[in-house]
């Protein structure tokens, strides 16, 4: 295993760990953590950094899947929703490495806040309510506790690891993925 493979190995552990870590929270202590944990901001961070998006995908889905054989269930059609949301981010991650900054992280980091709380509380809505815009309008309301967590944790999160990703390029512990040359090109 080269030194690159293996860095990417710790990472990749570390953020199973982190998210896996951060979900658990409030199941295991009693503070109740309204959604603030870091797995929407590891999806991000994952779809920037691992050029595979099946790793990518893995280091997302793992902290939830491990934290879902940990808790209780929730409805299916909730629970798919959730992983869908929780998971887009890794296809917007690598539109960052276009143009990485922190203006473009944290425009991603919100937006995919925004995607999760309307495709989480849509299927909370349908898959637990009346189908009645009045009824919809409430399933978002009340999801507004949680999309502050939720938007907090992607934002602090966030900041963290791309934060440390930028640190451990400038010091030399990371080097940036050059594009591959095209075949035709000489």
């Amino acid at each position: 295993m080269n030194s690159q493979n293996g860095k990417n190995v710790v990472i990749f552990l570390g953020l199973v760990a982190l998210g896996f870590a951060t979900r658990m929270i409030p199941y295991v202590t009693s503070v109740q953590s309204w959604n603030l944990n870091a797995v929407m901001a590891i999806a991000l961070f994952a779809g920037f950094y691992f050029r595979n998006p099946i790793v990518a995908l893995a280091a997302a889905a793992l902290p939830m899947l491990l934290g879902d054989a940990a808790i209780v269930r929730y409805h299916s059609l909730e629970m798919v929703a959730n992983y869908l949301g929780l998971l887009l981010p890794v296809f917007i991650g690598p539109l960052l490495r276009r143009r990485f900054s922190a203006t473009s992280v944290g425009t991603s980091t919100i937006g995919a806040s925004l995607i999760f709380f309307i495709v989480s509380n849509t299927a909370f809505w349908w898959a637990n309510k009346p189908h009645t815009s009045a009824e919809l309008l409430l399933a978002y309301s009340a999801g507004v506790p949680f999309f502050r967590g939720t938007l907090a944790g992607n934002i602090v999160f966030s900041a963290m690891l791309f934060g440390a990703y930028a640190i451990a390029l400038h010091r030399g512990w990371l080097t940036k993925e050059q594009p591959v040359a095209s075949a035709t090109s000489n």
